[in-house]
């Protein structure tokens, strides 16, 4: 974490990586522990805790009636947003990689999670190379909103392109902008801020403008390449809220010699 944290970031004192790794910490604890919020509280109790910003530009997005696609990064915790947005009364579902290749200790915790989600959200989770495509289709031609968070590990999908991504040459799924090339449904980023102790603001963007032209893999890395730069300025202004830290070497191109090199005299905690 130190590492990927001094190659992007660059902070000048160790204090300053201190705080900002101890406060990450804390951030993706509190979204693993958001789940057990919504079994006391249910739905609507997000909605006390969670700010939403920006709803008009998903307000405006759903109007042709193809429905939204939101995105963002492992940054500040999606759940207690989803439970926003669903005690508002939007429809929601949304697109997550596959874990049937995980350990059975692993799938059994995702699959609680799972079952736990779908009921904040209001909504059903479609699993990536399992006909989501076409699910994901039915629930836009629905008017439903769905959401995607774009910097995992690509894993074995065979929808990757090269694509820079904090500085680095980066392996990606363009799950997201095939998707939004088959529905011509709106694609807006969003992020989650924490402002104080239980306190979150949720900042929904503008659609994010594709570029139509060119050949078709170029088309994809250069639209990719779009959502990817308010999640880079999102981890500027937050850093501490980006949950990757640590595992940012897994998204990286083979060739990234960068990826061998171990950061110098890295202290340990």
């Amino acid at each position: 974490m130190r590492r990927d944290l001094r190659l992007v970031s660059k902070p000048s004192e160790e204090a300053q990586i201190d705080a900002i790794l101890e406060e990450s910490m804390e951030v993706t604890s509190c979204d693993e522990l958001d789940l057990f919020f919504y079994a006391r509280f249910g739905r609507r109790g997000f909605s006390r805790i969670v700010q939403v910003e920006g709803l008009k530009h998903l307000d405006v997005a759903l109007e042709d009636g193809r429905g939204a696609i939101l995105f963002s990064a492992h940054f500040g915790g999606a759940q207690g947003f989803l439970g926003a947005l669903a005690a508002r009364g939007y429809r929601l579902f949304g697109i997550v990689r596959s874990f049937d290749r995980d350990p059975w200790v692993q799938r059994l915790a995702f699959r609680w999670k799972t079952w736990l989600l779908e009921r904040v959200q209001n909504g059903p989770l479609l699993f990536a190379g399992q006909g989501a495509v076409g699910e994901a289709l039915r629930c836009l031609q629905e008017g439903r909103v769905g959401w995607v968070i774009i910097d995992a590990p690509p894993g074995k999908t065979r929808r990757v392109v090269e694509v820079e991504f904090l500085g680095q040459p980066c392996r990606l799924s363009y799950g997201l902008i095939e998707l939004a090339e088959a529905t011509r449904a709106p694609v807006l980023p969003f992020f989650v801020f924490y402002t104080a102790p239980h306190l979150r603001r949720a900042v929904i963007g503008p659609p994010v403008k594709f570029s139509p032209d060119g050949e078709p893999k170029t088309a994809r890395r250069k639209n990719l390449r779009r959502c990817l730069e308010p999640i880079e300025e999102a981890i500027s202004q937050a850093p501490s809220h980006w949950m990757m830290w640590g595992s940012f070497e897994s998204l990286w191109s083979p060739d990234t010699e960068a990826a061998e090199a171990p950061m110098p005299q890295e202290r340990r905690r």
